[in-house]
């Protein structure tokens, strides 16, 4: 079970997780304990990653007894009371990985028998729906689930190695294995995590992604940020984004007609481009997206919906490569490690 933003932590345990043949459930930080003692009933699971005090609290005012046999925390505020110091239930992210260099040392092929050990049929994680018509339901998803999810993402949206994604989805949700971690795993994409959720936009234009992960609401804000420089700025300068947006939406609708603008407009789409819509999708961190997602949206549906969103965008964002039909949609080879490193350019941090 974790309980935590994306960061570092989270997903070294995840991915710890289902190298040893363990199941991932993802849970909703802002959660109460009666939704997560409805988990621990539910899928009986027997540690909880999380991130601080406030969530092994929530998992300690539980009174009912349930299967967790370890609750492991990687932020240290907070946790030097007695409370927890001496409670054998809880233990630090930093004493699980001595323990991990103590197994290594002994067994030192333990960590390659379990991951060969493990069936494409053999679950990988769970995901609980929102319970808006009774309880949630736990939705099981196999490895063979998120490598098939993982090809047909990468037949519409290839990435590579050298590929910078952006991803806010929670690990608790269905959308986040597919739009972040798979892709890191399958295709060697490397994985960056903004700090907060209002530094989104900050640290998408400082790392420069070209396959940006959003949520529908973080869209919906960057629009609005966009839209509202706009109206504080000249009358010059509204008109001026006023013209290039609707000589933007020409080519955005010929274009998924597949249809050729006249010389005219493609020399004066490019004009704007140049003097005011690349400027504003530079200042939103999307100057290199050659594609941008959000989940549970069909890709052409999206394409409408974001662009409208934005209301600055060119055809160079949420693009289908129309070449991906002839290109190999296979998993691709596995790249064989997984690193991580905390930039210090930016606030966000990422995973290769």
């Amino acid at each position: 079970m974790v309980i935590g933003d994306n960061e570092f932590e989270t997903y070294w345990g995840m991915y710890g997780a289902m190298s040893l043949g363990g199941v991932v459930v993802g849970a909703w930080v802002d959660a109460m304990s009666d939704e997560f003692a409805y988990v621990l009933r539910d899928c009986a699971p027997k540690v909880a990653l999380v991130r601080d005090q406030e969530q092994v609290d929530k998992l300690l005012a539980i009174t009912e007894p349930h299967s967790l046999e370890r609750i492991v925390y990687w932020e240290p505020r907070g946790m030097n009371d007695p409370e927890y110091v001496g409670n054998p239930l809880i233990l630090s992210f930093a004493e699980v990985s001595e323990l991990g260099e103590g197994s290594e040392r002994h067994y030192p092929l333990l960590f390659e028998a379990s991951i060969a050990a493990i069936r494409p049929d053999s679950p990988a994680a769970m995901y609980y729906t929102s319970g808006t018509t009774g309880g949630a339901k736990g939705v099981v998803r196999t490895h063979a689930n998120q490598v098939a999810m993982g090809v047909l993402f990468q037949k519409y949206f290839p990435v590579d190695v050298e590929d910078e994604i952006v991803c806010a989805y929670s690990v608790a949700s269905i959308g986040e294995p597919v739009l972040g971690s798979v892709r890191n795993l399958m295709h060697g994409a490397t994985l960056h995590f903004p700090e907060l959720p209002e530094t989104f936009e900050k640290d998408s234009r400082e790392i420069g992604p070209r396959y940006l992960v959003n949520l529908p609401r973080n869209w919906e804000d960057l629009a609005a940020r966009i839209r509202a420089r706009i109206d504080g700025s000249s009358l010059v300068t509204r008109r001026l984004f006023a013209l290039a947006v609707s000589l933007g939406m020409r080519r955005f609708r010929a274009e998924l007609d597949n249809e050729r603008l006249s010389l005219w407009l493609r020399v004066a789409h490019a004009v704007m481009w140049a003097l005011v819509l690349r400027p504003n999708l530079d200042r939103a961190g999307l100057a290199k997206v050659r594609a941008g997602t959000t989940a549970g949206v069909h890709a052409r549906v999206a394409y409408v919906q974001v662009s409208q969103c934005l209301r600055s965008t060119s055809p160079r964002v949420l693009r289908i490569d129309r070449s991906a039909g002839s290109r190999d949609s296979g998993a691709g080879q596995p790249q064989g490690a997984f690193r991580g490193s905390r930039h210090g350019g930016h606030g966000g941090s990422s995973v290769a």
